[in-house]
C-alpha cells in the first residue's frame, strides 16, 4: 500500500486483523483518525516490507499500534511525523519486528503514554536508532516492559520525557547492545532508567544524559 493523498476515518485510518500485507507500507501524505487508530496491525496480522514514512500519521489515540501476535517482516522507517494527541506514537504489544526502527523525524506520544512502547512479550530484531525526535510529555519517550531488544538504542538526536524517563526498560526486559548516546537524552525523573531485573549490555555516552 503506498499513500500520497489523505486516509482519514473515524476508528482506524487503516486496520489489518488476522490478514497479511505484502510490499509494505508508505506513507508520504496523510493517515489519521479523529479519534481511533492511525495504523492498526492486529490479531496476528503481518506486514510483509515493512512501514516507511515520510508524511504525517496521527491519531487521537495510538498512531501505530502492532498488538496480538503480529509481525512487521522489516523495519519502521520514520523520516516524517508519528504523532498521539493522548496515547503512544508507536505501540508494539505481544508482537515482532524483525528489522529496527529508525527515526530521523519526529515520533511523540500524549497524555500519561510514550513516544514508543514495547511491551507483553514482544521483540525487535534490530536497533532503535534516533537522529529526530523521540518524546512524551507524561509517558517514558521510549519503555521497553517485559521485552527484548536484540540490537541497541543508538540516539544522535533527542530522547525527552517532561515528567517521567527517558528511557524506561523494565519488567525483566532485555536490551541485547548498548544505549549508546552522542545527542541528547533527558527525563523529568531520569535519563535512562533499568528495574526490575532488567537487563543492558552497556551504556556509552558522548552527549547529554540528564
Amino acid at each position: 500500500l503506498a499513500n500520497s493523498g489523505l486516509i482519514s476515518a473515524v476508528n482506524a485510518g487503516i486496520s489489518v486483523s488476522t490478514s497479511t500485507m505484502s510490499n509494505g507500507l508508505t506513507n508520504s501524505g496523510t493517515i489519521s483518525s479523529t479519534s481511533g487508530v492511525g495504523i492498526s496491525l492486529l490479531n496476528s496480522s503481518t506486514i510483509s516490507g515493512g512501514i516507511f514514512n515520510s508524511g504525517l500519521i496521527g491519531a487521537n489515540t495510538t498512531a501505530i499500534t502492532i498488538g496480538g501476535s503480529s509481525v512487521i517482516l522489516g523495519d519502521i522507517f520514520n523520516s516524517g511525523t508519528i504523532n498521539s494527541n493522548i496515547a503512544t506514537g508507536i505501540r508494539i504489544t505481544t508482537s515482532a519486528i524483525t528489522g529496527g526502527i529508525f527515526n530521523s523525524g519526529t515520533i511523540s506520544g500524549g497524555g500519561v503514554d510514550s513516544g514508543i512502547s514495547i511491551i507483553g512479550n514482544s521483540s525487535i530484531s534490530g536497533d532503535i536508532t534516533n537522529q529526530g525526535l523521540i518524546s512524551a510529555v507524561n509517558g517514558n519517550a521510549i519503555a521497553l516492559g517485559l521485552s527484548v531488544i536484540n540490537g541497541g538504542i543508538l540516539n544522535s538526536g533527542r530522547i525527552e520525557s517532561a515528567t517521567a524517563n527517558g528511557i524506561s526498560v523494565s519488567n525483566v526486559s532485555t536490551i541485547q547492545g548498548n544505549i549508546n548516546n552522542s545527542g541528547t537524552l533527558s527525563g523529568g525523573l531520569n535519563g535512562i532508567s533499568i528495574l526490575s531485573g532488567s537487563t543492558v549490555g552497556g551504556i556509552q555516552n558522548s552527549g547529554s544524559i540528564s
